[in-house]
């Protein structure tokens, strides 16, 4: 009864810990599932032995001979078999991806990337819009949303390159494609962009960004 009542539901508890934690250790990946479950099996004997003799314990009142009440050889024996068929059991099921952390879905990445794009958050896409300098970071805008992304903005304008975009004030840099249309704002010359931005213009950029505009 003892067995039964509490070998049996400890041991399917504490092996599952063992054979999941033990799956994931980098030592042990190098080891065959099975092997790996037979070791688990065999490391929580004692534990379960432990746990047997505590219950039997709380079931006599710790009375005179509760130990010897239950062999430990033939208990091991009893327990030993059960231990390591539940531990071959969960390893197979990590082993062949049933249970277990599954590994993480890859995102394709383009190779035409450039690396600011691979920085963004998946879910804004890599069509860039504008880029502001903000301290040690730059805030790159798309048409989906925001991020901030650690970069400099000398460092971002080399990157984005490929893109034939503009510097258009120290603190800016746009996407001529989503340039509406150039105006005169209250601070001077900006750029009316489609995502509603509204970006100045420095005067040291103004020709270039006239003749890019124009090309």
């Amino acid at each position: 009864l003892v067995y039964w009542g509490t070998a049996i539901p400890l041991s399917t508890l504490i092996m599952t810990f063992l054979s999941i934690y033990a799956s994931s250790l980098p030592a042990a990946k190098s080891l065959n599932w099975a092997l790996r479950a037979i070791l688990a099996g065999v490391t929580g004997i004692m534990p379960v032995v432990g746990c047997v003799y505590l219950s039997e314990g709380i079931a006599t009142g710790f009375e005179a001979g509760w130990m010897s009440s239950v062999g430990l050889f033939r208990l091991v024996l009893s327990i030993a078999p059960s231990l390591i068929g539940v531990t071959l059991v969960v390893n197979a099921l990590v082993a062949f991806r049933v249970i277990g952390p599954k590994k993480p879905r890859s995102i394709p990445v383009s190779p035409t990337l450039t690396m600011l794009q691979r920085k963004l958050p998946y879910h804004l896409g890599h069509e860039i819009v504008t880029v502001r300098a903000q301290d040690h970071y730059v805030e790159v805008t798309t048409p989906k949303g925001s991020a901030m992304v650690l970069m400099r903005l000398g460092d971002a304008v080399r990157d984005l390159e490929p893109l034939g975009g503009f510097q258009v004030h120290r603190s800016w840099w746009v996407n001529p494609a989503y340039v509406i249309r150039a105006e005169t704002g209250k601070s001077g010359k900006e750029l009316a962009m489609t995502t509603g931005i509204r970006v100045p213009v420095g005067r040291s950029f103004r020709a270039a960004l006239k003749d890019g505009l124009q090309n």
